[in-house]
């Protein structure tokens, strides 16, 4: 029959243990404090991070559309007439959107 343990070895064995255990909790905690909150917010800041490359890389496509638009106008109309001529189109475009918005008829109330 083996002998028993003194009770000193068998507490330094659970003091032995405690420094894993503890950071194995602390470890735990963590998993579940960022399955709560940053797990969950991982889509959403994905999606916006590529819709904003996304708006960037429009918006510089867009000011050098305009710039190459406003580049061959100037080679027949010239400078003066290749402004009038976006201008207007961009006044045509705007008064286009503005009657689109209005849903009321004029003269009702």
């Amino acid at each position: 029959m083996p002998a028993a343990k003194p009770a000193s070895l068998s507490l330094a064995v659970q003091f032995e243990d405690l420094p894993t255990r503890f950071a194995d909790a602390l470890e735990s905690a963590a998993g579940r404090v960022r399955a709560m909150t940053a797990d969950r917010m991982e889509g959403w800041i994905r999606t916006a991070m590529f819709l904003g490359i996304a708006a960037v890389i429009g918006a510089t496509g867009l000011v050098f559309l305009l710039i190459t638009a406003h580049r061959t106008l100037s080679i027949g109309l010239g400078t003066a007439g290749s402004l009038a001529t976006l201008g207007g189109l961009f006044l045509i475009a705007g008064l286009l959107i503005w009657n689109r918005g209005s849903t009321h008829q004029r003269g009702r109330e």
